[in-house]
């Protein structure tokens, strides 16, 4: 599952930095790409369209460009990917770490100013 997350992730970025639009995936693209895409085309992540063969596999995918819910569903992956990372991790501890501190740096300094102001 993760590395069809990835594919996911480098299609959608290859197509919303592509250039030259309409992107043609046929013969110089994998079958597997091709399928992924045209599952990305199905769920309208992409804009365009695809065929398939006699049994009903993606054989061809032309996609015109990426969408709003595209967009939006890449920077979820990449989000979901980078928590699921080890940096991601470290990311999330910092961050509650951090917050512990505070508050104890808060709970401190309001005790230390009522005592100075003599406020018990």
């Amino acid at each position: 599952m993760q590395s069809v997350r990835k594919d996911f992730i480098r299609i959608l970025n290859r197509i919303a930095a592509e250039k030259n639009l309409p992107v043609e995936f046929s013969s110089n693209a994998t079958l597997d790409e091709i399928r992924l895409v045209s599952e990305l085309i199905d769920h309208e992540y992409l804009d365009g369209f695809h065929s398939e063969n006699e049994v009903g596999i993606p054989c061809s995918a032309v996609v015109r460009g990426i969408t709003i819910s595209g967009r939006e569903y890449v920077d979820q992956l990449e989000d979901e990917q980078f928590k699921r990372s080890s940096k991601g991790k470290v990311f999330a501890f910092l961050k509650y770490a951090g917050a512990l501190l505070l508050g104890v740096i808060g709970t401190l300094a309001t005790q230390w100013l009522a005592k100075r102001l003599g406020i018990d």
